[in-house]
């Protein structure tokens, strides 16, 4: 049986939030990486034969640096669950846990929480119960000030008042407004 080819798209119908070029454009990378993925069949650690090479068989600094891209506490302590050598590099590398704290939070926070007998989990740990974790999105609404019109950023407004300030909505404050209405 000939496995089928995947159509992003038609599996994502009426499941996509964003503006139609944010979509498109995850579309477009998600589909690359189906070819990618369709031309090399990767094999999973538990139907790759012996001489196979698996993502677990990758040197330990190349998995570090993999592990430092997750954007959050929760995305690696998932991932530590999926295999023993992946608990272990993100129990013990405290450099994963320093890139977290760098990236959720300023220099003087972490200046206030930091300290040479702290590890790098503990104090980001202790920075997210102090001042939360930062939200980053790859587009957000706005609201205009002038004529109240909700828009993506990256597409402009055309507003009847060119330059007309406008406040940004974050994804809770539209679900918000939506449930107010």
């Amino acid at each position: 049986m000939k496995p089928r080819k995947l159509n992003f798209g038609q599996a994502l119908e009426g499941h996509v939030c964003g503006s139609p070029q944010l979509a498109s454009r995850h579309q477009h990378t998600a589909n690359s990486l189906l070819d990618v993925i369709s031309d090399r069949q990767p094999k999973t650690v538990t139907s790759a034969e012996e001489t196979s090479t698996t993502f677990l068989d990758l040197p330990r600094e190349i998995l570090s640096l993999v592990l430092r891209r997750l954007p959050d506490d929760r995305s690696l302590l998932e991932t530590a669950k999926a295999h023993e050598a992946l608990q272990s590099i993100i129990d013990r590398e405290d450099r994963i846990w320093q890139s977290l704290c760098e990236f959720h939070f300023t220099p003087s926070q972490i200046d206030q929480r930091k300290t040479s007998d702290k590890t790098w989990r503990k104090t980001f740990f202790e920075l997210k119960k102090y001042f939360g974790i930062r939200e980053v999105y790859a587009d957000l609404i706005h609201i205009c000030c002038h004529c109240k019109a909700l828009f993506w950023k990256t597409l402009g407004h055309p507003c009847l008042r060119p330059g007309s300030p406008s406040v940004r909505v974050t994804p809770q404050q539209f679900v918000d407004m939506l449930i107010y209405l």
